[in-house]
């Protein structure tokens, strides 16, 4: 309950509930000191809420509204039945298109307070008040991301944008694992957005002509069977389109929390970009003069981290220009991606000339922080594992979940410095469920911008690999594989039509799904 200042308190993710009197605005979880009133429902529910505050409240101090008590003691007039009177799922004029066609919806919401009595409520409150606010077309949002403009954003980290640097590819990491000549498993840990406040910004594919481009002929029929073109057929592989294209969960996200903004990427090998942004990718590293030893990489991600710099500092640091910036980080150092089951090269951490004007401060607490002298933190939420023993299957570089870098009191300070528009980039590999109470700091923090690491998986696909009946795993030179799909009864499993020259499968002639053959 509220005191007399308009001040409460609450367990973190206990559900919160707001209202007037007895007129239910909305619930969220209490994950985070600043809410917006959008966040209290879907979002046209969110949008007519902050709609309703907006019309019937008053300017106050730094920035604030005050809802006036005439509003409660009317409201109070129509005790419970007043939810039923306002109906906020009404729709409020929003705009859908599709291509060339847009449809303006009508603006129900604004429209019911025209009749009835919800009419009745809004001419006496509006003139207890002197006055309500005009009705707003626009209405704030929780995140600067609402429909298009999540595209937009996109777009910026992605170079689309043309005011952006452009990014064509984006390079994968695989674990500082070996076996049987192989690097270890492509790994981009899960970042799933859980809440409004928090939207994707890269997902891998998964269906099953992943590793193909878009436009590039497809390996793999609809039926996830493969094109027979010998002939008499005439069968030809189709393209590759966004239309048959699957994908996985995230694995880089991004969040707001008040005015800044959260990013988590899921590998810590991406920290080694920014050391060296054309010498990361196999065996980088620096020399004893600090300089790169490898150049030989692309400028893609030198670009993607450009982008990511740009944004998340609110242009604060422009790459190729005369700008500079203090970037905070509690990383001593960053590791390169090597052969084997090793950390890797290791350097300190510190920014590639070509990210010029960007400084270092090494930080271990964070209360007070000023986002205009700090405006970005990137930060690990815990120690790498540096020790794995004898066992093959350690994954180096992983974070050490018993080993937390942030206190509660840091992720506090860190949630109290994203309110003020400060944003925290983390690169890491978090291969737990986050159960474990050294971990709650780190899950508090993510919580807060409407993300998490929990699920514990990669999710980029992996080539074939590893063993040497593996005959499609990709290997430094080209080989040709020769595969068949086994005989039935003497003969190939489908046939081909002399008319139609049709390839008719027999699993499918004779409704076996079960008999579905399968390459050898």
């Amino acid at each position: 309950v509220t005191g007399e200042n308009g001040e409460f308190s609450f367990s973190w993710v206990e559900t919160i509930s707001f209202g007037i009197d007895t007129f239910e605005l909305g619930s969220v979880r209490g994950n985070k000191s600043t809410i917006a009133l959008t966040e209290l429902g879907d979002e046209v529910r969110g949008a007519n809420i902050d709609q309703l505050i907006h019309r019937y409240s008053k300017a106050g101090q730094n920035h604030t509204r005050v809802v006036p008590d005439e509003v409660r003691k009317v409201f109070a007039e129509y005790p419970n039945v007043i939810n039923e009177i306002i109906n906020l799922s009404l729709s409020n004029g929003a705009t859908l298109g599709e291509g060339e066609q847009v449809v303006n919806l009508p603006n129900e919401f604004i429209e019911q307070f025209k009749t009835g009595q919800a009419k009745e409520i809004d001419t006496a409150i509006c003139a207890k008040t002197d006055g309500c606010n005009e009705a707003r077309w626009f209405s704030l949002t929780t995140r600067n991301v609402n429909d298009g403009q999540i595209q937009g954003v996109i777009n910026k980290l992605w170079g689309v944008d043309t005011n952006y640097k452009s990014v064509s590819k984006f390079h994968v990491f695989h674990d500082s694992t070996n076996f049987y000549g192989s690097t270890g498993n492509a790994r981009g840990q899960a970042v799933v957005n859980i809440s409004n406040a928090a939207f994707p910004i890269l997902m891998a594919r998964n269906d099953k002509n992943y590793w193909l481009a878009f436009g590039e002929k497809r390996a793999w029929d609809k039926n996830e069977l493969a094109y027979i073109t010998e002939a008499p057929s005439i069968v030809r592989p189709e393209n590759v389109t966004r239309e048959t294209a699957t994908f996985n969960l995230p694995f880089i996200s991004l969040g707001q929390v008040g005015d800044g903004k959260l990013m988590v990427i899921g590998n810590p090998h991406y920290n080694s970009i920014l050391r060296c942004p054309n010498g990361y990718s196999w065996n980088g590293g620096v020399n004893k003069d600090g300089q790169c030893t490898l150049n030989s990489d692309p400028d893609d991600m030198k670009n993607f981290m450009e982008n990511v710099l740009r944004y998340l500092s609110n242009d604060r640091w422009l790459p190729d220009a005369k700008s500079s910036m203090t970037v905070g980080t509690n990383l001593e150092t960053v590791y390169f991606k090597k052969h084997g089951q090793v950390l890797g090269n290791s350097a300190p951490f510190a920014f590639h000339k070509d990210f010029t004007g960007i400084t270092v401060k090494p930080m271990t607490s964070y209360g007070n922080l000023n986002p205009d002298e700090v405006p970005l933190l990137i930060l690990n939420g815990f120690e790498y594992v540096t020790q794995w023993g004898s066992d093959p299957y350690s994954i180096p570089l992983r974070a050490d979940t018993s080993k937390p870098k942030l206190t509660q009191q840091d992720v506090t300070d860190l949630i109290a410095y994203m309110n003020k528009g400060g944003s925290v980039l983390i690169m890491e590999n978090v291969m737990s469920n986050l159960k474990e109470e050294s971990a709650s700091g780190f899950v508090r923090l993510l919580d807060a911008a409407g993300l998490s690491m929990a699920l514990n998986k990669s999710v980029v696909n992996n080539d074939p690999q590893g063993y040497p009946d593996r005959v499609r795993q990709r290997r430094s030179t080209p080989i040709w594989v020769y595969e068949r799909y086994p005989a039935v009864d003497g003969k190939p499993p489908y046939t081909i039509d002399d008319t139609t020259k049709e390839v008719i499968w027999k699993y499918q002639q004779e409704n076996k799904p079960d008999d579905k053959p399968k390459l050898e």
